[in-house]
């Protein structure tokens, strides 16, 4: 489930892209799946990492914030909640402890710490 992400076109061209799917979209097709194998859907990818046109360890900070940051963090975990699936897996840990040990802005991974708690 990535909601902010790069789009390439082409080698030379690409844009920045939001998800526009309602989390009830994510809801309905987990019905469609529980009622077919009588199985609950999970999440095995929730974007809390950035996605970029290169490998985030090449691409400037700026530039990773334009689809990863605190706010975009916490805008993600609250848009999965409201999808009423029960279980998710986050893909970025290693983004988060990368920022914290790396580039001293430990704020994601404090984050994140809360939600493990809970």
């Amino acid at each position: 489930m990535y909601r902010k992400v790069w789009s390439n076109i082409n080698n030379i061209f690409g844009f920045y892209i939001k998800s526009f799917l309602p989390p009830v979209h994510y809801w309905r097709k987990a019905q469609i799946i529980k009622k077919m194998f009588g199985k609950d859907v999970i999440n095995t990818e929730l974007q809390a990492e950035p996605w970029a046109n290169e490998l985030f360890y090449d691409v400037p900070l700026k530039e990773q914030e334009k689809t990863m940051n605190l706010e975009q963090f916490k805008e993600n975990i609250k848009y999965a909640k409201e999808t009423g699936l029960k279980e998710f897996y986050l893909w970025g840990a290693e983004w988060w402890y990368w920022m914290k040990e790396n580039q001293r802005q430990p704020a994601i991974w404090n984050e994140a710490k809360k939600l493990f708690n809970q």
